[in-house]
């Protein structure tokens, strides 16, 4: 005998419940509230007539002696029932199971980046509240049907900005899934989508085909809802059997400029002297020209002295997604103490949540200074001549042996002899040659 000897397993014809606790309960609650009703007996008005011949069967019940009544057959209690057990039946959400699938599994995939929280499509809801509603949709829709319809495959639903989240592990519940799609929450974070398919493909494997409802090479259908400014998209890949649908949320040509860094430095010689510096971002596709104020503890401090014009993003949504960039310099401004720098954009665009950056800044000291080892005479009158708080000079034994904290000194001047082959974390200052470090002795 030749040929395979694997059975061959026909459909089975069977009736899925989706919703069967909420079907039973109604059933539970309202079936013997309806026949009780049929039980209980009828309470008269005495009443003086001339007669009771035709009365019988009333008089009967008044002279009863009990509140209830024997159960007689009646058509409408039994059209009462039936409309209950439909209404039962069509609250558990039967489906009829024919041994098929209508497909594999879905992975909802939602950007909750920074970027996310423009309103340049109505106005008033942001692109991460529309992606959201657009999701729901979507779950509606994967899980439409009627009674003769097929069992859906399994979804889930994963949140993504600088790192990525599950809220929902697969399931065939789409309320779990809407709920979920609820829970997603505006950050403040970048777009990196790296992890978000690394979770994706990870729970889409396929270990048991016959369980979840797919094969061990049909790989999960993706589908993203994002404004496309994702940095790392041009590293990543579709892969073999996975297919994706991009949903776009968010215009092309919405204008938005940004404050992507900031950071402020004291002067080495007149620590009461701070500089400030910028970087903007244009995620647009023109350049754009913008003023920026800079305020200290609330007070204004200093503005540009003309626009700054910050050029326009590279590509569009095409891949790889580049922005424009410019950075600022502020001229410096005296701040003898400690406080609390803030940068804004002077304008309005479509996402005010990048037009303002702050920064804390700690009272001005004096430097900190260790000279370790034999420095020339140059060396020396060049460390003394600097306004410090404390020049120690120190032997390389010392230093070695003393474990010097990274926190110590702000700077360590010294000769390459005169280190450790280990140095402690720190910043140096190191005279001549580095010894062992190739491409410097040469």
């Amino acid at each position: 005998m030749s040929g395979s000897l694997a059975p061959v397993l026909a459909p089975v014809l069977a009736i899925v419940w989706m919703t069967p606790l909420i079907g039973a309960a109604v059933a539970a609650v309202l079936v013997p509230l309806l026949i009780a009703l049929y039980f209980l007996k009828l309470r008269r008005r005495a009443t003086a007539v001339p007669s009771t011949l035709l009365w019988k069967r009333s008089v009967e019940d008044v002279r009863a002696n009990t509140p209830f009544q024997r159960l007689r057959p009646s058509i409408l209690l039994f059209l009462q029932l039936g409309l209950l057990a439909f209404v039962a039946f069509a609250l558990m959400q039967p489906r009829m199971d024919l041994g098929l699938s209508s497909g594999g599994r879905s992975v909802i995939i939602i950007d909750a980046s920074a970027s996310m929280s423009a309103t340049d499509l109505d106005g008033k809801k942001s692109r991460l509240a529309i992606a959201k509603e657009q999701a729901k949709e979507r779950v509606e829709q994967l899980f439409a049907g009627g009674l003769f319809s097929s069992i859906p495959g399994e979804t889930m639903v994963i949140s993504f900005s600088d790192t990525a989240k599950i809220m929902q592990p697969f399931t065939r519940s789409s309320g779990d899934l809407q709920r979920a799609i609820d829970r997603i929450e505006q950050t403040d974070g970048g777009s990196r989508i790296g992890d978000a398919l690394s979770l994706a493909r990870a729970f889409a494997t396929v270990i048991d085909p016959e369980t979840q409802g797919a094969t061990a090479s049909e790989g999960a259908s993706l589908e993203l809802w994002s404004d496309g400014q994702i940095s790392d998209i041009a590293a990543e890949a579709i892969r073999p059997g996975e297919t994706i649908s991009y949903h776009v949320c968010g215009r092309a040509d919405a204008a938005n400029l940004g404050i992507e860094g900031i950071a402020a430095e004291r002067s080495a010689t007149e620590p009461g002297v701070i500089q400030v510096f910028v970087t903007v971002r244009n995620d647009g596709p023109e350049a754009i020209e913008t003023d920026l104020e800079l305020s200290i503890d609330g007070s204004r401090r200093s503005v540009t002295p003309k626009p700054v014009k910050v050029p326009a993003a590279g590509g569009g949504r095409a891949v790889p997604y580049k922005p424009g960039y410019e950075r600022v310099t502020f001229p410096p401004i005296i701040q003898p103490r400690a406080g609390v720098i803030s940068v804004a954009l002077v304008r309005s665009d479509v996402m005010v949540a990048d037009n303002r950056a702050e920064i804390s800044v700690s009272a001005p000291r004096r430097l900190r200074i260790a000279v370790v080892g034999a420095v020339d005479f140059a060396a020396k009158n060049v460390v003394s001549a600097i306004p410090a708080e404390k020049v120690e000079f120190l032997t390389p034994a010392e230093f070695a042996t003393r474990g010097v904290k990274s926190d110590e000194f702000d700077v360590v001047v010294a000769t390459p002899a005169s280190l450790p082959a280990v140095l402690p974390p720190g910043r140096y200052l190191i005279l001549g040659v580095p010894v062992g470090i190739d491409g410097l002795n040469a």
